[in-house]
């Protein structure tokens, strides 16, 4: 999730800020979560595709894909993800 709970606005009334939880902060910033369930049907594994596909071609267009490994492309073509 790209906001951490702490920081949502179902919590604002706790009185958490910006700081409180660093390690949820820097997750927040660094994870990508994937709807994956086993119920999905093949026009929402579609969309998901298509979203990966649009963040890598975009990422790949502004040099991030520079790594000296190649796993987060065996990991890409393996969810289907195509260059």
């Amino acid at each position: 999730y790209p906001i951490p709970p702490h920081l949502s606005e179902a919590y604002a009334y706790l009185g958490y800020k910006k700081g409180d939880f660093p390690i949820a902060e820097k997750y927040a910033d660094e994870v990508l979560s994937l709807p994956m369930y086993n119920g999905m049907t093949v026009e929402e594994q579609e969309t998901v595709i298509d979203a990966i596909n649009d963040f890598h071609i975009n990422d790949f267009h502004s040099g991030y894909n520079n790594r000296s490994n190649n796993h987060s492309e065996t990991s890409l073509e393996t969810l289907g993800v195509r260059e």
